[in-house]
């Protein structure tokens, strides 16, 4: 099944020279953990809560920082086509938690790890696992199966 129906077709747009400030109010106000930055109708990054909490622990005055410093910049994104789980698997992978979704070439939205786990939680399905097969204590790890890496 692919994440067509997973994804949040709402894209919060920003630009690089936008302040975080401008922007961690603006992803408040749609209650929203990341926006996409684009320069000229082109997808350029991704700005995330991750990355303004980062530059909240660094800076004095989040009004004089732009976007364009703390921003991932040229961002992976996810075909339309792909699996929730290849989906999962990438972001397992490099602990990224929002992916711009492209149809096309175009962005047509956006998917969160929310958005993973939620259907995962819904859908009813699990993978097979259960708690004896989990380990004792968390550990970071990596899914082997990443055919997209």
């Amino acid at each position: 099944m692919s994440i067509e129906s997973l994804f949040s077709t709402e894209i919060l747009r920003t630009a690089q020279d936008t302040t975080l400030a401008g922007v961690a109010e603006a992803m408040a106000a749609h209650d929203v953990g990341s926006m996409l930055v684009f320069d000229a109708g082109d997808l350029v990054g991704v700005i995330t809560e991750r990355d303004i909490v980062r530059a909240a622990a660094r800076l004095t005055d989040m009004s004089r920082a732009r976007v364009s410093e703390y921003m991932t910049s040229d961002p992976w994104t996810v075909p339309v086509q792909w699996t929730a789980r290849q989906v999962a698997i990438r972001m397992i992978n490099h602990g990224i938690q929002h992916a711009p979704v492209t149809r096309d070439g175009e962005v047509v939205g956006v998917v969160s790890s929310f958005d993973l786990l939620a259907h995962l939680a819904l859908s009813g399905e699990d993978a097979g696992h259960n708690e004896a097969s989990r380990p004792a204590t968390p550990t970071r790890w990596r899914a082997q199966d990443d055919e997209h890496d």
